[in-house]
């Protein structure tokens, strides 16, 4: 019994990469899933975005589909999953096009209207029901985002990846321009913020928490 646990921690072990060595195989899935045309479209899309959207523009989609693919390699989903995850973090800022008062609901619409050619019925509630895990919901006095599917929850640790990450403060300030909200004020809600936010994959946790928790001592 203590072999196969010492050969059972080894093989964890061996599947735990940093995240540099994920690189080439981030780049080489997002290489064949750039050319899927539900991808192709919603990025063009997305070029349309008003220049008054300073952080949620397109440079912001395809952070968050850098980030869904790491977590997702990371983590070993399977090519179906990981595909229909991109399609998500794809069009999950879409809605942001045409109201961004109503930004997850418009951009599931336009996700399932450009999956509806080659996806099945499930795969594209799959695909709706992360987008709509990405809302930001207000629990007592704080808000979070609080998923409740797979691709939901890696979704959501994509678009809030940059919390652990070294331009945190540069994305936060994108943020607020983009909601022109005075420093002062912003700047003591964002440890609030930090604070309830929590990681919901394995990836995430691994590649993500240490960042978080040097970007609260900065704070």
């Amino acid at each position: 019994m203590l072999l196969l646990g010492l050969v059972h921690a080894a093989t964890i072990m061996l599947q735990i990469m940093s995240e540099e060595e994920l690189k080439p195989a981030v780049a080489e899935r997002w290489k064949k899933l750039s050319h899927i045309p539900a991808v192709r479209r919603g990025l063009e899309a997305l070029k349309s975005l008003k220049s008054d959207f300073k952080y949620h523009s397109c440079d912001h989609t395809l952070d968050v589909v850098h980030e869904a693919l790491l977590f997702s390699l990371q983590d070993r989903l399977d090519d179906r999953k990981i595909e229909l995850l991109i399609i998500a973090a794809v069009y999950h800022d879409s809605g942001f096009l045409i109201d961004s008062n109503d930004n997850e609901q418009i951009g599931a619409a336009l996700a399932a209207r450009a999956m509806v050619d080659s996806y099945t019925v499930e795969e594209i509630e799959e695909v709706r029901v992360a987008i709509l895990d990405t809302v930001i919901v207000r629990e007592g006095n704080s808000t979070k985002q609080k998923p409740v599917s797979q691709l939901g929850r890696y979704l959501c640790d994509a678009d809030t990846s940059n919390l652990g990450r070294a331009d945190f403060l540069d994305k936060a300030e994108l943020v607020r321009l983009e909601k022109n909200i005075l420093a002062p004020k912003f700047c003591k809600m964002l440890p609030d913020f930090l604070a309830v936010h929590e990681w919901h994959t394995p990836a995430a946790k691994l590649f993500r928490t240490a960042g978080k928790l040097l970007n609260i001592a900065r704070l």
